[in-house]
């Protein structure tokens, strides 16, 4: 079982990989930096060890990822910077893909206690090889425009 600071991953006797996020000090996930690199880090970890599957959960109780930790944008101060960021999560996204072999399973059975409901169920199983394609333009970069009323 390894810790990290944003996430936990354990592997069950099955042999399958279990990482959970919680972004430590935040009410929801967001893929801050700090915990992008983690997250790198922890895909590496499981893609080494070949695990027969993976699941990638929320600890939260509120949600997945609520994406980008925009509060981070405004430390960027020039397009090296910006290309180093994006450079990042670009590096994320390969390192998911990594894992190249995917499986879902997914059940569902529902009831309604009156007269005319419905009882149903359904479910599910997928499984198959992904793939991730990126590709990185150059983005274009200028500081934040002053404040229309002259002040600041």
């Amino acid at each position: 079982m390894s810790n990290y600071t944003h996430f936990n991953l354990s592997y069950d006797d099955a042999g399958v990989a279990w990482l959970s996020m919680d972004a430590a000090g935040r009410s929801v996930n967001v893929l801050a930096q700090e915990v992008m690199a983690e997250l790198i880090a922890a895909i590496d970890e499981v893609a080494g060890r070949a695990p027969s599957g993976f699941v990638f959960l929320s600890a939260k109780k509120r949600g997945f990822i609520f994406g980008a930790d925009v509060n981070e944008f405004e430390l960027f101060r020039t397009a090296a910077e910006v290309e180093a960021h994006i450079a990042e999560v670009l590096e994320g996204f390969a390192a998911i893909e990594k894992l190249d072999w995917f499986g879902t399973l997914r059940g569902r059975v529902g009831v309604t206690p009156w007269d005319r409901g419905l009882l149903y169920v359904t479910g599910g199983l997928a499984y198959g090889h992904a793939s991730l394609s990126t590709a990185l333009t150059r983005p274009g970069f200028s500081p934040p425009p002053a404040p229309a009323n002259g002040c600041g």
